[in-house]
This record gives C-alpha cells, sequence and structure tokens, in this order.
C-alpha cells in the first residue's frame, strides 16, 4: 500500500493555491500571497533553527544529520560526509489516524487507495 501511496500525483503549488481560494473564497492572487507568506515564515523559522507547532496538525521540525565517514564503493577511500539539516513533517496521532481512516475508507469503496487531493 506504501508504495502505490508514493506513486500518487502531487499536489503542486499552483494546485494548493487554487484550493485554497476556493475553499476561502478568495481570488487565486491572494492564495498565492498566503502560499507564498506561509512558505517564507517556514523558511526563516527553519533557518532560525525554530521549529513552527500546528497543535492537532503536526510540527514542521528540522533533523540534525551528523557528520559522519563515508566510503567510495569504486575506490574504496574513505571521506568525511559533513553534518546537514533535514527538513522534515512528523504529524499528530490524530491526523496519522484521520489520513489513514480516509485511505482505507476510499480503497474499500472504490477498489483503490487512490486520495483525491483537488476538489472540495
Amino acid at each position: 500500500m506504501a508504495k502505490r501511496l508514493r506513486e500518487q500525483k502531487c499536489m503542486f503549488r499552483n494546485e494548493f493555491s487554487a484550493a485554497l481560494a476556493g475553499r476561502l473564497g478568495i481570488s487565486k492572487a491572494k492564495s498565492d500571497k498566503i502560499t507564498n507568506a506561509f512558505l517564507d515564515v517556514l523558511a526563516t523559522a527553519w533557518s532560525e533553527g525554530r521549529s513552527v507547532c500546528f497543535p492537532n496538525f503536526g510540527v514542521f521540525e528540522l533533523h540534525i544529520i551528523t557528520e559522519k565517514m563515508g566510503r567510495n564503493p569504486k575506490n574504496m577511500k574513505e571521506y568525511l560526509i559533513p553534518a546537514s539539516y533535514k527538513p522534515a513533517f512528523r504529524p499528530t496521532k490524530g491526523l496519522r489516524e484521520t489520513v489513514s481512516q480516509a485511505i482505507q475508507g476510499d480503497a474499500g469503496e472504490s477498489g483503490s487507495s487512490r486520495v483525491e487531493t483537488t476538489g472540495s
């Protein structure tokens, strides 16, 4: 099932903005501004080393990847892989359960695990 979910169509920024505009009853231009502002605030918080928490939804956080030794398999030479930061999203238990129920409900009704990302 997890493999099928990865094959699903991604909701791109313009689709997200259009869905947001429809849901809020605002223009596409305003929803584009809201979407861009949200992403800018998220990026700024991450650049300051902060997480962004939404109760009953989840946490946008940074995972610290420590430096480690790597090896080139061709010549077997070792090299240092520097430390880095990986942006991540950690959903709350309630959101995970809601999504799981929605996916299982869709799979039971239509015989597939496809989750529609557009519409209302």
